[in-house]
């Protein structure tokens, strides 16, 4: 089986929810990109 990080792109307009939702999801082993 292939290990792979799943890439995502966040777009928010609030810092805080931006921050929020990009650290909850790295933690998850997710790549986060904020746009």
């Amino acid at each position: 089986m292939t290990n792979y990080i799943a890439n995502i792109i966040l777009i928010e307009d609030d810092q805080q929810i931006r921050r929020f939702v990009s650290s909850t999801l790295e933690n998850e082993s997710f790549q986060v990109f904020s746009a």
